[in-house]
């Protein structure tokens, strides 16, 4: 098995131009590289690929051919990196367009942000770099699934639930006049630890450390989480919650533990009627949202989809050093998908080759059917991590994986001066933080008080005037852009192409100052784009009429928001 790192050397072919080698392998043809390389791809393979990964620069040719029948742009991962210099500077060279990579988090970044639902990503892998690198040639297989399933997942997740999350962004519009904003509290907890309390099965571990580690620094708590703490009497500081469902069940359960609930501004509506009194509220740093956050001056929180990254994010906000992970499994340990005393305790997960089989707590479907959204299918595919501790593997699927990249990215981004621990003890490895056990952790930490509760109590509210303002601001947009959708539906019925291109170009500048509407559209427009029986004008005429529902829906709603709260 050749390592990435071996050394490749040069040498001249049977036809005279260069080839090389990597161990006993020949990765360009050691007869004629050019013939070797023509007969490498066609042109109507890679007309087939939005996208085209090529395994291996080799020293060119194979780029050079690609180039020469359309493929101005492959996305290349060369597992040795020494290649990358030999291709330029003794070989063919390597194309400007060719985008080339020797290190995979790079290129998973890229392929993340580049890759779009439905696209067809095209691999071409010779087969002397397969033999040369097969650990890479794996690798790079398991990168390429594993962008594919992150971007069906979210699109999937922003089908479902954009809409919803929407219309509770605006109707909790009118709480801000009585919940103070995450904004507007400051660093109470600077140098303070925080400690991320989620509910993974590995919090079982260290459940009888959380009443020491609270004495410590203050305790966050999710409230899939929040149970177990009230189950052994521990105090949850900051009870986090972003779920657009109805999740007063366990914060109801915590209630007599915690002294403060920060929930997200889409959340539930019956959620921010909780009985905890000290709320604090903040909104997710999405674009469909920045615009309303703006209007009413609260600002936004950057994190990645779970409840878990919201309450790791404010903490790091809140000015918290170290930030300690507990529970923050990532992956099914021992088969089990939560804690114990969590309400999903029962869920068991079992495996069968490439997929896993979820057996869900029967509570978790009803909580997401009694919300309106569809129970997820209980078979995914599984994807083998790396476990806590670097030994051995777990098992994950790809909406984990997107979590656990979003913590590893945030390493990346948080000031190098804040420690991050990862005291889970079990579950998956996050690049980024530091592993110790939690009793460790708190061995290191001595007893101490801080200004948390106090900043949420003396937080200044948003006044009556600004809500009732940003309220009608959104009603008058979204107005707007129904009446653009009604009379790009009469141009779509009168079958006048310029008529319908015109009004195609107001309803866009419409929806970009309505992103809310837009954005509320956008389950109604997926279902629209994947049904293949619509002709190109009835597929036209639904996605007007869908923007213009939602548009009204939105106006409907902002004009009850402009109101305070009865």
């Amino acid at each position: 098995m050749t390592a990435p790192h071996a050394t490749p050397t040069l040498f001249e072919s049977d036809k005279g131009p260069l080839s090389v080698r990597v161990g006993e392998h020949a990765l360009e043809d050691p007869v004629d590289p050019w013939l070797g390389a023509g007969m490498f791809a066609s042109a109507e393979q890679v007309e087939r690929g939005d996208h085209v990964i090529v395994f291996g620069a080799g020293l060119g040719y194979r780029l050079r051919h690609l180039a020469s029948i359309g493929c101005e742009a492959p996305i290349v991962y060369e597992p040795c990196g020494a290649l990358v210099d030999l291709a330029r500077e003794r070989g063919v060279g390597i194309p400007p367009g060719a985008q080339v990579f020797t290190d995979l988090e790079a290129l998973h970044k890229h392929l993340h942000a580049v890759t779009k639902p439905k696209e067809n990503t095209i691999l071409l892998a010779p087969m002397p770099y397969r033999r040369a690198f097969p650990e890479a040639f794996e690798q790079l297989g398991r990168t390429i699934n594993e962008v594919q399933g992150l971007v069906l997942l979210q699109r999937n997740s922003v089908m479902e639930r954009a809409g919803m999350l929407a219309e509770r962004a605006i109707g909790n519009l009118p709480r801000l006049a009585a919940v103070p904003t995450l904004g507007e509290l400051g660093r109470p907890l600077e140098g303070s630890p925080a400690f991320v309390v989620s509910a993974g099965p590995s919090l079982d571990r260290n459940r009888q450390h959380l009443v020491a580690a609270a004495a410590r620094g203050p305790v966050f708590a999710v409230n899939t989480s929040a149970p177990v703490l009230a189950t052994i009497g521990a105090p949850i500081d900051l009870l986090v919650a972003i779920e657009a469902l109805d999740v007063t069940e366990p914060i109801t359960k915590a209630a007599p533990v915690t002294r403060a609930l920060a929930l997200d501004l889409t959340s539930g509506f019956a959620n921010f009627d909780a009985p905890v009194e000290r709320k604090v509220t903040f909104m997710v740093d999405a674009p469909q949202y920045r615009d309303l956050a703006d209007r009413v001056g609260i600002g936004t929180l950057g994190y990645g989809g779970s409840v878990a990254t919201a309450a790791f994010a404010i903490a790091h906000a809140l000015g918290a050093d170290p930030i300690v992970l507990v529970g923050q499994d990532l992956a099914y340990t021992d088969g089990r998908g939560y804690a114990e005393h969590t309400l999903y305790e029962a869920t068991r997960v079992y495996r069968d080759g490439a997929l896993i089989y979820i057996d869900r707590a029967k509570k978790w479907d009803e909580t997401t059917a009694a919300g309106g959204l569809k129970v997820p299918s209980k078979v995914r595919p599984v994807v083998d991590v790396t476990a806590w501790g670097g030994e051995g593997e777990v098992w994950s699927t790809h909406e984990l994986v997107l979590f656990r990249r979003w913590f590893e990215m945030a390493t990346e981004q948080i000031d190098g001066g804040t420690r991050l621990i990862n005291a889970t003890e079990g579950g998956a490895r996050v690049a980024g933080f530091e592993e110790l056990p939690l009793a460790e952790v708190l061995a290191q930490l001595p007893e101490r008080s801080h200004g948390l509760h106090a900043a949420i109590d003396a937080a200044r509210r948003v006044p009556q005037t600004k809500i009732t303002r940003a309220a009608q601001d959104v009603m008058r947009a979204s107005n707007r852009l129904a009446r653009c959708a009604s009379r790009a539906l009469k141009a779509n019925g009168g079958r006048n192409r310029a008529a319908v291109e015109r009004a195609e170009r107001e309803l866009r500048a419409a929806g970009r100052k309505a992103p809310l509407a837009e954005s509320h559209a956008g389950p109604a427009l997926l279902e629209i784009l994947d049904d293949e029986a619509l002709t190109l004008r009835d597929r036209t005429s639904k996605t007007f009429e869908a923007i213009r529902r939602s548009a009204h829906r939105v106006e409907e709603l902002a004009r009850a928001a402009s109101q305070p709260l009865g």
